[in-house]
């Protein structure tokens, strides 16, 4: 009679993740001791796991035995032992994934921060490490197969900002929890201020200074600009205590013209602004001084003509005089140039010894406008006188020819 051939066939120790499900490990073998007879094998050993492997399988430390072994050769000829090993099931990490934030962050705009979770559980969000108000753990919310946890966050400074966040899972004894989980960098994008003119409403005449006024929704500085070019002395200028700052600008023409402003805040948390609150206006032309009433008077010694003469009007091109009859319809429009008189004679549309008067308007230029007039008193055309002699019952001698005389002459 032949002894049996002795082995130990001992579990191979293994581990595994918990996963909410029940876990079916793959178990294997080692023949610690022995050895198996020439050309024979084991075909299948049997595993017995204590507790039960439940589902979910719990974490912890489960033992494994084998028994059962089943030889290709005669199983009886061996004398087997069979020793025990061990699963264990730890607890999973949590994964969290900043999937987008939306609106783009930006500097004291309020966004919405989502955080992709792969288990139930509380999120705490913090930025830079600070905790984001009103973003203490809160509850995931599950949606489209995934759970999620939103938070409103508005920067308090423009720059890198990096998300982190704790998460409490709501089984605990299956997952671990997450302190301090960086999960994304993000830039924070200055804020765009606001700036108002009074561009649209001011009155603008050319070589006449109109003051421009504008307003920030922050302080910082400002330069008004013409054309995109800073005007003179309005460069960089300091506001006052409304974030308001004015400049004096004399309009050099009546051309169209952009007026804008160039901002430059005070806080790096707001970008500066190049050419804001731009407005296209249209300076009206400046007004000629009225010229004093002109003084009409007949020109001595000519039938059907006027002397006209008034006071110079800086700035004006030429001058225009009109004559008007008693009735006060215009007989005659004349147009001179710098001069302060002219003799205005009109055999068609003055009548001798009749009453006139005269208005003068200095002329104006792409920069200037007529001036307005003013009517002179009425002056009188001369008149013509017939010039007769008679004999007077003289005896000697010769008789002067009859004549003519005009009013003011000097002779007939």
């Amino acid at each position: 009679m032949f002894a049996k051939r002795a082995i130990t066939i001992s579990t191979d120790s293994l581990s595994a993740t918990f996963n909410l499900a029940r876990i079916t490990p793959t178990y294997t073998y080692t023949i610690t001791s022995g050895s198996l007879a020439p050309g024979d094998s084991i075909s299948s050993v049997s595993f017995n796991a204590s507790p039960t492997l439940a589902n979910p399988t719990l974490v912890g430390t489960y033992t494994i035995t084998p028994s059962s072994a089943v030889f290709a050769a005669n199983g009886s000829s061996y004398e087997v032992t069979y020793t025990t090993g061990t699963l264990s099931v730890v607890k999973a990490t949590p994964t969290l994934l900043l999937p987008g934030i939306s609106p783009t962050l930006k500097f004291n705009v309020t966004s919405g921060v989502t955080v992709v979770t792969s288990v139930q559980g509380r999120v705490t969000f913090y930025a830079n490490g600070s905790l984001i108000t009103g973003c203490g753990s809160v509850s995931t919310t599950f949606s489209s197969s995934t759970w999620y946890a939103y938070c409103s966050y508005s920067p308090a400074s423009a720059g890198s900002v990096t998300f982190s966040a704790d998460f409490t899972p709501n089984y605990s004894d299956g997952y671990n929890s997450l302190t301090n989980y960086g999960f994304a960098t993000r830039t924070v994008a200055t804020a765009t201020p606001t700036v108002t003119s009074n561009f649209s409403t001011a009155l603008f005449t050319y070589g006449t200074p109109t003051t421009l006024s504008a307003t920030s929704s922050v302080p910082g500085s400002m330069t008004f600009k013409v054309g995109g070019v800073a005007i003179s002395n309005c460069e960089n200028l300091t506001q006052d205590g409304s974030n308001t700052a004015t400049c004096s600008f004399v309009p050099s023409g009546t051309s169209t013209i952009s007026l804008s402003v160039g901002f430059t805040p005070n806080s790096s948390n707001f970008s500066g602004l190049l050419n804001a609150a731009s407005a296209t206006v249209t300076p009206g032309k400046a007004p000629l001084s009225t010229p004093n009433s002109p003084n009409p008077s007949f020109t001595p010694g000519v039938l059907k003509s006027l002397n006209v003469s008034w006071n110079s009007v800086t700035n004006a091109t030429g001058y225009t005089i009109k004559v008007y009859d008693s009735n006060s319809n215009l007989v005659n429009t004349a147009t001179v140039g710098l001069v302060t008189s002219t003799t205005i004679l009109d055999t068609a549309n003055l009548v001798d010894n009749s009453s006139y008067t005269a208005t003068v308007t200095a002329n104006g230029d792409t920069n200037y406008s007529d001036s307005t007039s003013t009517a002179s008193s009425p002056a009188t055309t001369a008149k013509s006188y017939t010039i007769t002699y008679n004999s007077n019952g003289s005896t000697q001698g010769s008789i002067p020819s009859s004549g003519s005389w005009i009013t003011g002459a000097t002779a007939y």
